[in-house]
């Protein structure tokens, strides 16, 4: 908001943006950061810059300080107007720039998309300081043995043409090669376009040629990012997979989460939905890139400061001051609305990402944009992004073989960790249902590592299978794909009912379960004892797609029935009413359920139970039953209670 320091830079938004079209990179810089803050689709709620009232007041800078006199690198300022009754302003940060990065801006001019040469030189500048300086990046031989795909893409140009050709290992199936040819990764998204692919057919004439016309937008784009960044070679899982094999899709999708991991770099294209929309996008770069201030630039009358003489200070590099614009959102796109992506993004070591308005950085060391080229992440103090966390978890197994219970993750243990990045992975779209288990077996084989006991069944872990049972359906659902569901036969099979995973349409959390369980006052029921798990796996692969699986489990269990008052589901017991049900989906129940006993809460006495109806009556020693929500019952109504064997479907 205005203030007593507040310094008039501009008589109107007009006047900045004629400045900024005359030439003065500075103007263009704010005019275009308080524009684009206020038209672009974000959360924030934010109304848009009303035209009509263009030239209704001063264009103002205020410095977001505590009464320091001078600015420096690291204060922040703002740059705001009245505009349609409301002050509009947008946020800026005073930023030193090294020599490497304050020379890209003699390519401005060349400047005018994310695939120019300046964005070129800025995504080298990054890499570079990474592979040099970035300790939290760096992973030594011994601790991560060289490592080549099966199959890549050659990208070095042959016969004066531009095209490309698939390359395969001689060493057949064997990826672990003693030779270390630095790859870089492809993350993209798919669509309902075609786009070419390598399949039983066409592999012979892919290893001769692959020609560049026939390639899609958004892979001639990650082709011209690979040669400027000096790799030969990058793994395109489209062409390095063939498509139409059972045999090749189920044994390189069980290794592709370690393809990612081992590559030099992952090219994120996250602002196309599909393979026409390339990486690039459009972009005037002097609005975009930081620009240098001199040392004084406040308005002053007969030798008086009109508000504030805005003087500038850098005590290690004199004048050297740049002003950027913040990035309030980071990288967003259709990309990051896909579940195949999700681990693709959690286990690449650095990413390159082409987003909506501009190129961005980020690995474990460093969140960065063309906006904010040395980094964001003092806007952010104190959080720590999941994905990146993620990055950097994964670097301290890899040099030091830590295991689970010697962990603790932001305050939490390895455990609640996992149940963070299922929740995030569970509201990403997936076209083949199938595939959501397979689509985060990378993620899971990588923590496996860490676990004492790392049985993995359906997307949960055993030896932490009580608490991984009490997830519940996130409130909406998403977007275009109505209310939450579970997908079961015979639609089709994709995972257990005691799984996260059978649920489609919707976010699963564990919100309830970590609140609960964190309580000093919780206990997990004692009786709660997990006799065995039985799995029908697809493929070799234990993190892949399951074909059945079931548990057995000992445990209080009691009946109950259901009453629905208006949108709430009453449970009785002999007419009394002794807890409520949360519904994983909206079936109807009728008759009689079973609720079995998890976690207590001693001093609100109440527990936190499994809702269940019977499946099917078999000749077994065990009931077979389902899983149908989550429900709070009263703990007195477990007193007279004794100890069941059942197994859950």
């Amino acid at each position: 908001m205005l203030r007593e320091d507040s310094y008039q830079h501009h008589s109107s938004p007009s006047q900045l943006e004629a400045s900024a079209r005359e030439g003065c990179e500075f103007c263009a810089v704010l005019f275009h950061g308080l524009v684009t803050h206020y038209t672009n689709d974000n959360s924030f709620g934010l109304l848009p810059l009303w035209r009509g009232k263009w030239n209704e007041s001063p264009v103002f800078l205020t410095p977001v300080r505590d009464d320091r006199e001078i600015y420096t690198p690291g204060m922040e300022l703002t740059a705001g107007c009245w505009n349609g009754g409301r002050y509009r302003d947008s946020p800026f940060v005073l930023v030193h720039l090294s020599e490497s990065y304050a020379s890209l801006g003699s390519l401005a001019a060349e400047d005018h998309n994310t695939g120019s040469p300046a964005s070129m030189k800025l995504a080298s500048t990054w890499l570079a300081t990474c592979l040099r300086d970035h300790a939290d990046c760096r992973l030594a031989a011994a601790d991560f043995p060289p490592y080549f795909p099966k199959r890549v893409i050659d990208v070095n140009p042959f016969d004066g043409s531009n095209d490309i050709r698939l390359f395969t290992q001689a060493a057949g199936n064997s990826e672990v090669t003693p030779v270390a040819h630095p790859y870089v990764t492809l993350s993209h998204c798919w669509g309902t376009q075609q786009i070419i692919t390598t399949t039983i057919d066409s592999i012979e004439s892919h290893h001769r040629r692959i020609e560049w016309q026939k390639l899609s937008k958004t892979f001639q784009d990650a082709i011209i990012v690979t040669r400027s960044l000096g790799f030969k070679y990058i793994w395109i899982d489209s062409l390095c997979i063939i498509q139409d094999s059972v045999e090749d899709w189920e044994t390189q999708s069980a290794v592709m989460g370690g393809i990612y991991r081992r590559s030099v770099l992952t090219i994120s294209a996250a602002k196309a939905k599909n393979g026409s929309e390339g990486c690039f996008v459009e972009r005037d770069g002097k609005s975009i890139r930081p620009v240098r201030l001199q040392s004084c630039f406040g308005e002053q009358t007969d030798g008086q400061r009109s508000h504030v003489e805005c003087r500038l200070q850098d005590p290690a590099n004199g004048q050297r001051v740049w002003v950027a614009r913040i990035n309030v959102n980071f990288a967003s796109g259709p990309l990051y609305n896909r579940a195949w992506v999700y681990q693709e993004q959690a286990l690449a070591r650095r990413s390159l990402i082409f987003g909506e308005e501009c190129m961005h950085w980020e690995c474990p060391a460093l969140v960065a944009s063309e906006n904010e080229p040395v980094g964001s992440m003092h806007r952010f103090d104190g959080l720590q992004l999941p994905l990146l966390e993620f990055g950097k978890l994964l670097n301290s197994f890899t040099r030091g073989g830590a295991i689970a219970g010697q962990l603790d993750v932001g305050g939490k243990s390895l455990q609640d960790f996992w149940y963070t990045h299922v929740a995030a992975y569970s509201g990403r779209a997936i076209t083949k249902l199938t595939d959501r288990l397979p689509a985060l077996s990378g993620l899971a084989f990588n923590i496996s590592k860490s676990f004492d006991d790392n049985t993995y069944a359906a997307g949960l872990w055993v030896a932490d299978l009580p608490r991984g049972l009490l997830w519940t359906r996130g409130n909406k659902g998403l977007a275009g794909s109505g209310p939450g569901m579970r997908v079961r036969p015979p639609l089709v099979f994709v995972g257990p009912s005691w799984s996260w995973v059978s649920m489609t349409g919707c976010h699963t959390t564990y919100d309830l379960m970590l609140r609960e369980t964190r309580s000093p006052s919780a206990v997990l029921d004692d009786g709660l004892n997990l006799v065995a798990v039985d799995s029908i796996l697809k493929s070799p692969n234990p993190f892949g797609e399951v074909l059945a699986s079931t548990i057995t489990l000992t445990g209080r269990l009691i009946p109950v029935n259901v009453l629905k008052q208006g949108r709430a589901y009453i449970l009785l017991e002999e007419g009394n009413n002794v807890g409520e049900l949360d519904l994983d989906d909206e079936e109807t129940l009728s008759g009689i359920i079973w609720v079995l006993a998890t976690v207590h809460n001693r001093d609100a006495c109440y527990t936190i139970s499994i809702a269940l109806i019977e499946y099917k009556t078999v000749a077994r020693e065990a009931r077979e039953h389902r899983r149908v929500g989550v429900a709070y019952v009263k703990a007195h109504a477990f007193r007279q209670c004794g100890l069941e064997t059942i197994r859950i479907v």
